[in-house]
C-alpha cells in the first residue's frame, strides 16, 4: 500500500503537444463538424454537419420504420405503463420489488442519433440509427430482461413464452392496457 501512495503525487505526462491540444479544441468547437464514433472499427469520424443532418433525415423519413408524431406521448405512455405494471403486480405476474425496479420516476425521452458506416462508403457514409434510451420509460424493463438468461426468459413469470411485447403479456393475462415494449414512439431527435 505504501508503494501506491508514493506515486500519488507524481504528475501525469501529457501525450499531446500544445499545438495538438489547440487543434483538437478547435475541431471540437467547430459547429460545422460532427464528431462521432464510426459504426465499425473503432475509428473517429469528422463529418460535415449538413451531410450528417441530411443522412439523419433520410433515416427518419423512412415510413417503414419511423413516423413523425404531432405530440409527445411520453406522459400518456408512462400512465399506461404504470397501470400495466400495477395490474401485473395485482395478478402475481410481477413482485412489488420488480414493479418498483421497472418503474422510472421521471423518465427521460429516448433520443435518436446515427453512426457513420465508413466501412460502406468513406465519402458519403450511410448511418446506422441508434436509439439511446438511458433512463427512458422502458430502460429498467430491458435491464431486467437482460439480466435473465435466455432459458430463464422463457420460464420467468415476468416473461411469458413467446414473449415479444407488453401487448403479448397483456393478452396472455387478459389485461386491457397495452403498450409497445420498446417505447420507440417517445424519441427526441438530436441533430
Amino acid at each position: 500500500m505504501r508503494d501506491i501512495n508514493k506515486n500519488k503525487n507524481i504528475k501525469s505526462k501529457k501525450n499531446l503537444t500544445k499545438a495538438e491540444e489547440n487543434a483538437l479544441t478547435e475541431l471540437y468547437n467547430n459547429e460545422e463538424l460532427i464528431i462521432r464514433s464510426a459504426d465499425k472499427g473503432g475509428g473517429i469520424v469528422l463529418q460535415n454537419r449538413t451531410d450528417y443532418v441530411n443522412e439523419a433525415y433520410k433515416i427518419l423519413n423512412d415510413p417503414i420504420y419511423y413516423e413523425q408524431l404531432q405530440t409527445n406521448p411520453l406522459i400518456e405512455d408512462e400512465k399506461n405503463l404504470n397501470s400495466l405494471l400495477r395490474e401485473a403486480e395485482d395478478k402475481g405476474i410481477l413482485t412489488k420489488k420488480e414493479r418498483e425496479y421497472i418503474t422510472i420516476e421521471h423518465p427521460n425521452m429516448a433520443f435518436f442519433y446515427h453512426l457513420p458506416k465508413i466501412h460502406k462508403n468513406t465519402q458519403n457514409p450511410p448511418g446506422r440509427p441508434i436509439i439511446s434510451g438511458i433512463n427512458s420509460l422502458t430502460c429498467n424493463f430491458f435491464t431486467l430482461c437482460g439480466c435473465l438468461s435466455p432459458a430463464t426468459c422463457f420460464t420467468a413469470p415476468l416473461l411469458p413464452k413467446g414473449f415479444y411485447s407488453f401487448n403479448h403479456l397483456t393478452k396472455r393475462h387478459r389485461m386491457e392496457t397495452t403498450l409497445p415494449l420498446a417505447n420507440i414512439r417517445c424519441i427526441g431527435t438530436i441533430l
